[in-house]
């Protein structure tokens, strides 16, 4: 039996102790992060592991979400910290039977599970002597009531009682244990796309869990830290926009605030060329993304724009072709810049366009051949670019004219094969140059309101299933 202690753990990463390779061959310790049994030790037969200091915070497993002792193996608690782990069962232990657990001094506190918020026993043998200094509380178990669980880059950080076990809770960021300001909000989803603002209820599929036996919820909402790193603050009056710091890759997460002021806008160029930029996460301060923000960010593939913003800035995401997904245009957005989302190529399924917005700009979104289904365009808006949509193939369906358009400019639906028919409103009174030249979809009937005056050359070229 080799006896662990503090001297020989592996002191690579401060304050939580791990056994190296070397002495999980010797000894049968395993580091064994998000892993099923035991997220941070997996302690074997034959095996007595004693932890005396440091922490174990923010770990994963279904059995055991910091410790799992197997049958022939101890685990002595002499002191330390077990801090806000999560597991099925047993948020911070889980026990085998045979195994031995020794709760002889330390913190097991803020661990979550569905049973066994602290410890979880197999048949296995918990010892507590009656000097035993252990501290063991603030454990939660969703079997029992209801809470909300923060998150952190998926790691659990803190832990709420709704209050009175109430079914539903509605969110205020200044109630939340967390620092609201150097993240970029809260979020319903773990992947950081769902925004929750003040004053959401909390109730949706996407952030409960229930718990079947005793009909208990659990709110769970999530954020990102963010990267610091990579930005650089420029002070404009009383708040701050953001560009880069050398030439980022990677993750983006640009935080709420910054020295106490908000941050609400990226600035022109901001991030244009990073070329290897691969996510973007915009906080739910921000109301401006400049002209050619993120330009060119080749391997660029999501971006998350919050309800906040109000404009889109010309060329704002110009030839980000792997941007993959929908788009869904902000409800608070009013106009959107011309080429915004040029050869945005890889945006795929439908495109939301708020009835919030009243002009589309010259090649907004020329050359997003990958959206599809039915092209909506709400009867807010009142000017549509030229090429605004050219070669946006994928559109099917009905296209319908928005009926405060006065006229339809040169190239705007150049390529729209897969369109099977248009309705042109009586406000057009003229028609550009190749406006539908190619939408070789459509058929029927072509009805030209008397409004129209001028019909531009090339107007319906190879549109020749048009009666």
């Amino acid at each position: 039996m080799v006896e662990q202690t503090e001297d020989t753990k592996d002191k690579s990463i401060p304050g939580v102790y791990y056994a190296s390779e070397q002495e999980v061959e010797e000894s049968g310790v395993a580091q064994a992060p998000m892993s099923e049994k035991g997220g941070a030790l997996y302690i074997g037969s034959g095996t007595t592991y004693t932890m005396s200091g440091g922490t174990l915070k923010s770990h994963s497993a279904t059995f055991g979400g910091a410790v799992y002792v197997a049958a022939g193996g101890t685990f002595n608690m002499n002191g330390g910290a077990i801090l806000m782990n999560e597991g099925a069962l047993g948020g911070a232990i889980y026990v085998e039977a045979g195994g031995t657990v020794n709760l002889n001094g330390g913190f097991i506190t803020g661990n979550i599970a569905e049973n066994g918020a602290a410890i979880y026993s197999a048949g296995g043998t918990i010892v507590q002597p009656q000097d035993s200094t252990i501290f063991m509380e603030h454990n939660y178990s969703q079997a029992y009531e209801n809470y909300v669980y923060y998150y952190i880059d998926g790691k659990l950080m803190a832990v709420q009682a709704i209050e009175d076990n109430a079914e539903t809770v509605t969110f205020d960021h200044e109630d939340a244990p967390l620092d609201y300001n150097n993240c970029p909000g809260y979020f319903a989803d773990a992947a950081c796309t769902q925004y929750v603002e003040d004053g959401d209820t909390l109730v949706a599929a996407s952030n409960v869990q229930s718990v079947t036996a005793n009909n208990f919820e659990t709110v769970r909402l999530y954020t990102k830290t963010a990267t610091l790193d990579k930005i650089t603050f420029t002070l404009n009056d009383d708040t701050y926009s953001v560009s880069k710091q050398g030439t980022p890759t990677g993750e983006l997460v640009i935080p709420r605030q910054h020295e106490n002021k908000d941050v609400t806008s990226i600035g022109s160029s901001a991030f244009s060329s990073c070329w290897y930029l691969t996510s973007v996460t915009i906080p739910d301060s921000v109301t401006s993304i400049g002209s050619s923000a993120f330009s060119s960010c080749w391997y660029l593939t999501s971006v998350t724009i919050p309800d906040s913003v109000t404009s889109i800035g010309d060329l704002a995401f110009f030839t980000c072709s792997r941007l993959t997904g929908t788009l869904t245009i902000p409800s608070s957005v009013t106009s959107i810049g011309e080429g915004a989302f040029y050869y945005c190529s890889g945006l795929t399924g439908t495109l939301t366009i708020p009835n919030s917005v009243t002009s589309i700009g010259n090649r907004s979104f020329y050359g997003c051949s990958g959206l599809t289904g039915t092209l909506t365009i709400p009867n807010s808006v009142t000017s549509i670019g030229q090429a605004a949509f050219r070669d946006c193939s994928g559109f099917t369906g009905t296209l319908i004219i928005p009926s405060g358009v006065t006229s339809i400019l040169p190239d705007t639906f150049y390529g729209c094969s897969g369109f099977t028919s248009v309705t042109i409103p009586n406000s057009v009174t003229s028609i550009g140059t190749a406006a539908f030249s190619g939408c070789s979809g459509l058929t029927g009937a072509l009805i030209i309101p008397n409004s129209v005056t001028t019909v531009g050359q090339y107007a319906f070229q190879n549109c020749r299933r048009l009666e």
